[in-house]
């Protein structure tokens, strides 16, 4: 069997999202059809669930797998809003919807998912410490609460002038509750939600980003939502946060994650690393 011959002998335990993403490669590169390629998946996919419910693994290594090619040597580097349009963009989200504009503020300024910002409670906010919680994610399409991506939660510092954002959302959010207070949604008590405290739709963030960045970057074709995330990695690794905070901050597995993707910054910060080094042992006459 195809799943036995290329795993052989390998651990369960060793199993990685890397390593079953080389085997579906393989297997596309040796020309077999999707129907294959998918029923090979199923397999590996329900032995390796079955060893998460007996708590052999702690996650599900098929969970992180695309069923088609993906160049594992040369990921697609990660698109971002540059720093000098992070203003404009927001300004202009801001003018077009300020529920919105809360929301892709967070965003940028913490990167979470927005699956993840969509989850958030009040309560996930510790406004003397200036954390949040991330323990959850929610999946308006099927309308279900999920674990985060890695199945592991998180506490996430924010920076003043973010809560003082936060600050100014809950007042209006008050206000609301009192001007519709006969239709006002209390179920949850959601951070990011409309002026009748419904989340806000998938379809409205997604036709807003796309529009914004469009006209505020001139791309022919608009980022995704998902983009806000990368721009605020790319604005740690500028800003020089160690690599292994960023992957914690981000939620991801593993720092190789993080490093593939940011791959775009991480040679900036190589070339400007070698000037200041050039330039420190110039200054000092070292050589």
């Amino acid at each position: 069997m195809r799943v036995l011959k290329f795993y052989g002998n390998i651990p369960i335990k060793s199993i990685t999202s890397s390593l079953h993403q080389e085997f579906i490669n393989d297997l596309i590169e040796k020309g077999y059809s999707k129907s294959t390629i998918k029923k090979s998946h199923s397999f590996l996919n329900r032995a390796l669930q079955q060893a998460v419910y007996d708590r052999i693994l702690h996650f599900n290594p098929c969970d992180n797998v695309e069923l088609k090619h993906r160049d594992l040597k040369n990921p697609e580097k990660a698109q971002y809003i540059p720093k000098d349009k992070i203003k404009p963009f927001l300004a202009a989200v801001k003018k077009r919807d300020v529920y919105q504009y809360y929301m892709f503020r967070f965003m940028v300024e913490t990167g979470i998912r927005v699956g993840e910002a969509n989850a958030l409670f009040w309560s996930d906010y510790d406004k003397k410490n200036k954390t949040i919680s991330i323990t959850k994610s929610y999946d308006q399409k099927s309308d279900r609460w999920n674990p985060t991506k890695n199945k592991e939660d998180r506490t996430i510092y924010i920076t003043e002038d973010l809560a003082k954002e936060l600050t100014k959302l809950k007042y209006l959010q008050n206000a609301n509750r009192i001007v519709n207070e006969d239709i006002y949604n209390d179920s949850h008590d959601f951070i990011f939600c409309n002026s009748f405290g419904d989340p806000i739709p998938r379809s409205t963030t997604h036709n807003t980003m796309k529009h914004v960045t469009e006209n505020i970057l001139g791309l022919e074709k608009g980022l995704s939502i998902h983009k806000l995330r990368h721009t605020h990695a790319t604005l740690l690794l500028e800003s020089d946060v160690p690599m292994k905070v960023i992957q914690e901050r981000l939620g991801h597995k593993t720092m190789s994650v993080t490093e593939q993707v940011y791959s775009h910054v991480t040679e900036n910060m190589n070339h400007k690393a070698k000037e200041d080094f050039e330039k420190f042992i110039q200054e000092k006459e070292i050589f």
